[in-house]
């Protein structure tokens, strides 16, 4: 469901379709809800969904790979649930998102979690591993540009993506590192005055089992 922008999308796309809008976080349903309140809105984990066996035409799945600790199950579900003649259509971060900002963290010797975003060819292959057919996958990559880090980080923080670097700046040896980062970011910094954010953008396409 995530904010809802997408399932609006889709039921003004498909009049005639049921879409149902799932979400593990409660808030995020509620939220969704603003945007397309006819349609239905359920609770629950990605890997355990509420559907039968070769029940559902069309998935549509926007950035939810990220938050998942592992994919595997993730798609297995998902072919579980796709009609064996339905698509699953879905777009994930690829390893090379926020690269400016982990390469700094880096450099000032921040402890920062491992990068698990898998490439294109990754995920591709996790796809046919799962069932799924005439699997098709693409790159892009887009940049946002920002004032500051701070700017950046506060981005992120909203946007949920708030434990990337694990360390915090408390004590003086955290500030001296966080202030390190800052430093090392700013060689990034562009001749308009702009900080950069690569952003790896990874899309999927399948179709469902025979």
């Amino acid at each position: 469901a995530g904010t809802g922008y997408l399932t609006h999308a889709l039921s003004e796309r498909y009049p005639q379709a049921q879409v149902y809008a799932v979400d593990f976080a409660s808030q995020m349903l509620r939220q969704a809800r603003q945007h397309t309140p006819q349609q239905h809105f359920i609770c629950a984990d990605v890997v355990q969904l509420p559907f039968a066996t070769n029940s559902i035409d069309l998935i549509v799945s926007n950035l939810l790979l990220p938050w998942c600790d592992d994919i595997n199950p993730v798609f297995v579900e998902l072919v579980r649930v796709l009609h064996q003649t339905g698509v699953l259509l879905f777009s994930t971060l690829g390893p090379d998102t926020l690269k400016e900002l982990r390469r700094s963290a880096s450099q000032a010797n921040m402890t920062i979690p491992p990068n698990l975003l898998m490439d294109m060819h990754d995920v591709g292959d996790r796809l046919l591993h799962a069932g799924l057919r005439d699997v098709v996958t693409d790159v892009d990559w887009f940049t946002t540009t920002h004032k500051d880090v701070h700017g950046l980080l506060r981005q992120l923080k909203n946007s949920g993506l708030r434990n990337f670097t694990q360390e915090r700046p408390r004590g003086l040896t955290g500030r001296y590192k966080f202030q390190a980062m800052i430093t090392a970011y700013e060689r990034y910094r562009s001749p308009e005055g702009q900080l950069p954010a690569t952003i790896e953008v990874i899309y999927g396409y399948g179709r469902g089992q025979k």
